[in-house]
């Protein structure tokens, strides 16, 4: 029994590869080629045939012998790497050949001896990729033969060249010509077409390219002018600083001097200041394109503008700017206009400098008095941004030769009020308007509560916000028949509206500090104002407000919202930029009590600004709170006074209501805006349910999605 077990012991031993020991398994001596060897095969692809080496020791195969494969040039793979001979002394392995065109290796290993290198050849592979070498993107003069033919090179998977295989060019796009459609690959695996003649219309031209159904590419060419010429409006004298009276065109021309429809054409400033509107034009059916307007810069001397279209030498314009001396002066608005007593006029005076010949004049200053009715004007905006000190209301001179009045809020009396315009040298000019008394108040709104019942410190936050509201809007607003039925924001309806239905629900939401709840028109008269609306609370919130005094002053913002400020601003088409960075409110009358409430603040931006940061029931809804401050209609409450300012008030008016400019708080934007930032709480609302209706005459005309507040 124990020499059978030593018997078996030096079998495994061998099996391990051998041992020194004389009365051991023997040694290995060689390892060959058994078969397999300098095969033929396609790039990427396994040998037909495996590879199969032998090991020996003398003369003898030997098995259990551990044989290692592995690939030395050419890439690719092998396996299994490391294998056992069999009984026969015979190891094989799978090879497939990497990328390299030609020869490559591979080698088997035995222990210490050299290693066997086994050899094949590798041919290209199946046609995989075509890809384009020339012509691949250009600009070329319509109807004329692009500059560089399109070629392209056919290859396998590797990126291996493939001759002698067939290639198609075809135009799909721009409706040009090509000869040599059908090539053949050379040796290089590449194929250039014929020649290639763009279609006869600006724009993009497309050749597609493909080899059977599912090898494909494309090259494309810009079709350009052959020469971009000048048209009218170099040369010019203008006035600085104002308008060129004509405005600079060119006219595209192809290479045979036709005109050219649909190129892009873009204007810029290259030197002397100034700026130009519709910069970018396309030429129209006579081959034309011209600049919006071109406004000279302010500095007498000469300016240039560029007209540039691509693949086209560009083309240059020059104007003149001289020295204006201001001669005339005239009414550029109705002189005579209406306005209640202590209320800003909705449209300001006017006037039009020119010079002897008619031409407008820009930079002259126009200062605007107050010569009878008591009332007070006020500059827009100074520029540049600085702090000044208002001395009367001066207006400078535009490129038009425009100088307006940035704000008049006519005086407490009755009759004919006036205003002057003058400037050194020239005879001056007066506007009147005829000041109307104060109607009386007819405007009502109407609070119902929805289940829980206010407490009485919550009616009479509701009560005194109802009463500043009536204060501010005196019209009577015509009677609508509501006939619908109920929905989320009221519920049904069999009745005449006069003027306001407000209906409120008191609930508890999420707890104080988080949404106080929404507010916001449901119905509103197909002439603007609002008939219905709701408001919703969180009873924690009305408590919180309560202690902290702030009550009375978030009940009459969100009625606010319900009236339609915020809310109604994109319908009525009354804001601007909603949704970027700078939205704002285009109402004449909010922003002439704007350029009065920030006379002399130096700020330059547009007016009135709304809110552009926040959460969704913030921004795009409410004053812009870095700038307002604390107005009652930014979306934060600041610490102290929130006070309903002018520019708030004749935002309603902007929005079709009547209105009582007279009883607006003051507000005082200078040390506001000299002071650091310092929001108080943001007023988190959401917005209710279900869009807003339009009515008429108990009809429902239409509905649109209620701002996101």
């Amino acid at each position: 029994m124990r020499s059978s077990l030593l018997y078996i012991g030096l079998l495994a031993l061998a099996a391990c590869g051998g041992s020194d020991d004389p009365s051991g398994p023997p040694a290995p001596t060689s390892i060959t080629l058994a078969s397999g060897g300098s095969q033929t095969g396609q790039v990427g692809v396994a040998l037909v045939q495996p590879v199969i080496v032998v090991v020996k020791a003398g003369g003898s195969p030997l098995p259990g012998v551990r044989v290692s494969f592995a690939v030395a040039t050419g890439g690719g793979s092998i396996s299994p790497t490391s294998v056992n001979t069999d009984a026969t002394g015979n190891a094989r392995a799978n090879w497939i050949l990497g990328g390299t065109l030609g020869e490559q290796t591979a080698t088997a290993t035995v222990g210490s001896l050299t290693p066997l290198t086994v050899p094949a050849t590798a041919s290209v592979g199946p046609p995989a990729i075509l890809t384009p070498v020339a012509g691949i993107t250009q600009f070329g003069v319509v109807g004329r033969p692009v500059n560089a033919k399109p070629k392209v090179q056919l290859s396998d998977g590797f990126g291996n060249p493939i001759p002698g295989l067939a290639i198609l060019f075809e135009v799909t796009a721009g409706g040009g010509t090509i000869t040599g459609a059908n090539q053949v690959t050379n040796a290089a695996g590449q194929a250039e077409l014929g020649s290639w003649t763009l279609g006869p219309q600006a724009g993009l031209n497309r050749v597609f390219i493909s080899h059977g159904l599912n090898i494909t590419t494309e090259v494309i060419a810009i079709g350009t002018p052959a020469s971009l010429v000048s048209q009218g409006g170099n040369g010019q004298t203008v006035n600085a600083g104002t308008r060129a009276p004509v405005s600079p065109s060119v006219v595209a021309l192809d290479g045979d001097g036709n005109p050219l429809a649909n190129v892009d054409v873009t204007f810029t400033i290259e030197s002397g200041g100034g700026q130009v509107t519709g910069a970018t034009r396309r030429t129209d059916a006579r081959g034309i394109a011209q600049v919006g307007t071109w406004i000279l810069g302010v500095t007498p001397g000469e300016n240039a503008l560029r007209a540039n279209a691509v693949g086209v030498p560009s083309t240059l314009f020059t104007a003149q700017g001289v020295p204006a001396v201001p001669a005339n002066m005239a009414a550029n608005s109705a002189p005579d206009a209406f306005g209640l007593v202590g209320n800003f006029m909705a449209v300001t005076p006017s006037v039009r400098v020119t010079d002897a010949s008619g031409n407008p004049v820009a930079g002259a200053v126009v200062a605007f008095d107050v010569v009878s009715g008591g009332g007070t004007v006020a500059s827009p905006p100074v520029r540049p941004l600085a702090l000044s000190v208002l001395a009367g209301a001066e207006a400078t001179s535009d490129f038009n030769g425009d100088a307006s009045l940035g704000a008049w809020r006519l005086g407490p009396s009755t009759g004919t009020q006036t205003v002057s315009a003058s400037m050194a040298g020239l005879p001056s000019l007066l506007f009147s308007a005829t000041a109307q008394p104060i109607p009386p108040a007819e405007y009502d709104i109407e609070i119902r509560y929805v289940g829980n019942q206010p407490t009485e410190a919550q009616r009479a936050a509701f009560d005194l916000a109802v009463a500043r509201w009536q204060e501010v809007i005196l019209g009577d607003q015509s009677d609508e028949l509501a006939q619908f039925p109920a929905s989320s924001c009221f519920p049904a309806l069999d009745e005449v509206i006069d003027d306001l239905i407000i209906y409120a629900e008191l609930v508890p939401i999420d707890g104080a500090g988080n949404i106080l709840g929404s507010a916001g028109p449901c119905l509103i008269r197909d002439a603007g104002p609002t008939a219905v609306g709701r408001m919703r609370f969180d009873t924690a919130d009305l408590a919180s407000l309560e202690t902290d005094g702030q009550l009375d002053e978030v009940v009459l913002h969100e009625m606010g919202h319900v009236i339609g400020i915020g809310s109604l601003w994109g319908e009525l088409g009354l804001a601007t930029g909603l949704g970027g960075s700078d939205p704002f409110f285009t109402g004449s009358t909010a922003r002439a009590a704007w350029r009065a409430v920030a006379a002399g603040l130096g700020y330059d931006g547009n007016i009135v600004p709304v809110e552009n940061s926040g959460g969704s029931g913030t921004r795009d809804a409410h004053w812009r709170e870095s700038l307002a401050r604390n107005e009652l209609m930014t979306g934060f409450l600041d610490d102290g006074a929130n006070p309903l300012s002018a520019f708030t008030v004749g935002s309603l008016r902007d929005m079709g209501y009547v209105v009582n400019d007279a009883v607006a708080d003051e507000l005082e934007l200078l040390p506001l805006l000299r002071a650091a930032p310092g929001a108080g709480f943001e007023i988190r609302e959401v917005p209710l349910a279900g869009s807003i209706l339009v009515i008429r005459r108990g009809r429902i005309l239409r509905s649109f999605p209620r701002t996101r507040f």
